[in-house]
């Protein structure tokens, strides 16, 4: 859930109300929180109502069809077990000077793994420990 809003002003009353010629939008992206860094692609969750001088809550629902689920396992993917992951929600604006305002954010995850992704965690850790006693024979 994200509260928002863009700067409250324009000089193109066409757009008033309407998401169209609005420069201020909400991203999303991944990062692991130490060294190495991996970070995600930036996704776009909202555009702002252009010029709008109220706040606007949306909630944003994804389901394993979208492109932020799919960043989200293929970071989850490519991480080893225990590793965390940082959430962040960008206030973005497309010029100097400009403002996307934020009163609140709050992000709630629900994972729901099905047999397979089970199965695939599982074979991962066997991969990991197959190559942490390959290092440690080798020397």
């Amino acid at each position: 859930m994200i509260s928002y809003r863009d700067q409250g002003w324009s000089s193109h009353p066409e757009f008033y109300g309407t998401r169209d010629g609005s420069w201020s939008w909400t991203d999303f992206s991944l990062c692991t929180p130490l060294s190495p860094y991996i970070y995600s692609s930036r996704i776009k969750l909202f555009t702002n109502i252009h010029a709008g001088n109220d706040f606007e809550t949306q909630k944003q629902y994804f389901t394993s069809n979208s492109a932020i689920f799919r960043t989200v396992y293929d970071a989850y993917d490519a991480l080893l077990p225990g590793t965390s992951l940082d959430m962040l929600v960008w206030s973005r604006s497309a010029y100097p000077g400009w403002r996307n305002r934020f009163r609140d954010a709050a992000i709630e995850v629900r994972w729901d793994c099905n047999m397979e992704d089970i199965i695939k965690y599982i074979e991962n850790i066997k991969n990991i420990h197959r190559m942490q006693n390959q290092i440690i024979n080798s020397n």
